[in-house]
């Protein structure tokens, strides 16, 4: 072979090996394509069908967070979910949100959808968005409103035997009364003192009442 001759077949090789890689990547990319389109179908072809948080009644919505159903969803749509059903429900009045509150009907639910919520990496935040909407409301109501609200609450029915179920699992006390206190840490320090204000709001209530009932047993 001529060195002309070599000059020209060393470019024609380099060319094929090009050509080669290029046919390669384009390959690679389809297999690669094709694996996630079925990694993407097997996962999404069963995502869990959630309510419409508008159009859905709040008991369908709680109910969903309740279920199995919510933690299959990615965390992502878990967390705006939660967020939109806490926004939602804290737009409710607060006479329906202190009935909510006191459902015993609901109260298994509430505390899966809760367990479930508390699986996010900021639940504390999540749940402010209710939590602290609500105490802002409470406080704009007037005084009375306000002391007629809490009289209600602690003149529920059941709340003795609920009482007496707390004084039997006093194990289950301390465990609420150290999750309340890592969920107020991380609160605004507005809602804080809101809470606080409410917790000595609702003893002074409890005072008066115990004080009527001592007197009436006499």
């Amino acid at each position: 072979m001529t060195i002309a001759g070599a000059g020209i077949e060393r470019p024609r090789k380099r060319r094929s090996r090009l050509w080669l890689i290029a046919v390669g990547a384009v390959l690679a990319a389809i297999v690669a394509g094709g694996c996630f389109f079925v990694h993407w179908y097997r996962v999404y072809r069963n995502y869990p069908k959630r309510p419409d948080i508008a159009a859905a009644s709040l008991d369908e919505v709680w109910a969903f967070i309740a279920s199995d159903e919510f933690n299959r969803m990615t965390e992502k749509d878990r967390r705006t979910y939660a967020i939109s059903a806490m926004d939602r429900t804290a737009d409710r009045p607060v006479p329906d949100l202190i009935a909510m509150m006191m459902n015993r009907r609901d109260m298994a639910q509430r505390k899966k959808a809760a367990e479930n919520i508390a699986k996010l990496p900021d639940n504390e935040q999540i749940s402010e968005r209710l939590f602290g909407r609500f105490l802002e409301r409470f406080y704009q109501q007037d005084k009375g409103t306000r002391l007629l609200q809490i009289n209600a609450m602690l003149l529920a029915p059941g709340r003795d035997e609920r009482q007496r179920d707390r004084e039997r699992k006093s194990g289950d006390i301390d465990k609420f009364k150290a999750d309340m206190a890592k969920f107020m840490t991380h609160q605004t320090p507005h809602t804080q003192g809101m809470f606080g204000q409410f917790m000595m709001d609702v003893r002074r209530a409890e005072e008066v009442q115990d004080s009527f009932k001592f007197w009436k047993k006499r």
